[in-house]
C-alpha cells in the first residue's frame, strides 16, 4: 500500500505585498491584500482567472539584495545607483527565507495558516528585454521568481508566515485505522 504524506520543504515570511494597476509597471507595497480563489490578488493588474500558472508571483528579498550587490560591483564611479526594493521586479509577494532552488512544481504554500496556493511555475519567459529590465538593468524573475495559483483565498499581509510542503508517496506494509483515515491511499499493491 502507498500513503501520502506532506513534508515541509521551506518556510519563511512575507516581507512585502505588492500590487499595480497596470501591467508592465513596478508594483507598490500595500499593508494587506485579498487573495481570491482561482484569480489572484484583488485589484492587481496581473490577477488572471484565465491563466492558472501566473495568478500570484513571488520573489525572495535575498534575490533582490543579490542583484543590488551585483549591480553595485559593476557600477562605474559616475553612474547613479539603481533603486531596487520589493515590488520593483513586479512580484506580488516578496519573501524572506524561501529558496527557489529547493522548490518544485505542485508544492503547497500556506500563508498565515489560512491561504493555500500551489506552485504552478518556477521562473518565467520574459519578452526580451522586458520593461522591468530597462528599469533595473536586469530582470531576475525568469531565474529566481516563482508563481502560484490560489486554492484558498484570504487576507495576506507583511510578516505573515509562509510554510511550503510537498506531497510524497511512500510504501508501507500496514498502518493503523487512525492513520488510514489521516492519509489518502494512493495505490493498493
Amino acid at each position: 500500500m502507498y500513503r501520502q504524506k506532506n513534508i515541509v520543504v521551506g518556510f519563511g515570511e512575507i516581507v512585502s505585498v505588492n500590487i499595480s494597476e497596470k501591467k508592465g509597471t513596478i508594483k507598490k507595497p500595500v499593508k494587506k491584500a485579498v487573495l481570491l480563489k482561482d484569480i489572484g490578488i484583488e485589484n492587481d493588474a496581473h490577477s488572471a482567472p484565465d491563466d492558472e500558472t501566473r495568478q500570484i508571483s513571488f520573489l525572495a528579498l535575498e534575490s533582490i539584495e543579490k542583484q543590488k550587490n551585483k549591480l553595485k560591483e559593476n557600477m562605474i564611479d559616475n553612474e547613479k545607483a539603481i533603486a531596487l526594493y520589493p515590488g520593483v521586479f513586479a512580484e506580488n509577494i516578496t519573501t524572506k527565507g524561501i529558496l527557489v532552488s529547493e522548490l518544485m512544481l505542485n508544492d503547497i504554500i500556506e500563508i498565515g495558516g489560512e491561504v493555500l496556493l500551489e506552485i504552478s511555475r518556477i521562473g518565467k519567459e520574459c519578452p526580451a528585454p522586458c520593461s522591468i529590465f530597462y528599469k533595473t538593468g536586469d530582470c531576475i524573475m525568469p531565474r529566481e521568481g516563482f508563481f502560484a495559483r490560489v486554492f484558498k483565498g484570504g487576507v495576506i499581509y507583511p510578516k505573515a508566515s509562509i510554510n511550503i510542503t510537498r506531497k510524497i508517496k511512500h510504501q508501507v506494509e500496514h498502518f493503523s485505522a487512525d492513520e488510514e483515515n489521516e492519509y489518502e491511499v494512493l495505490n493498493v499493491a
